[in-house]
């Protein structure tokens, strides 16, 4: 329940509950999903203890692009 309660506080409901937001998975998890030029999904990571980031992460040129957004 703590990561919901984390979850609730850091991302809002309108992306939440989207198909492309998928949680807290690292990059090699994100890879999975990243099938074709131009898709993308967000994904949460903690890069430091209670510092959560927002990262878009979008297939692009046969790489992964990973866009990170701190808040």
């Amino acid at each position: 329940q703590d990561e919901k309660l984390k979850d609730e506080k850091s991302i809002t409901d309108e992306v939440k509950y989207k198909s492309y937001y998928h949680g807290l998975i690292g990059k090699k998890g994100a890879d999975e999903f990243l099938k074709k030029e131009g898709d993308f999904i967000i994904r949460k990571t903690e890069h430091t203890s209670g510092v959560i980031v927002l990262v878009i992460c979008v297939k692009a040129e046969d790489k992964v692009r990973n866009l990170h957004h701190q808040y």
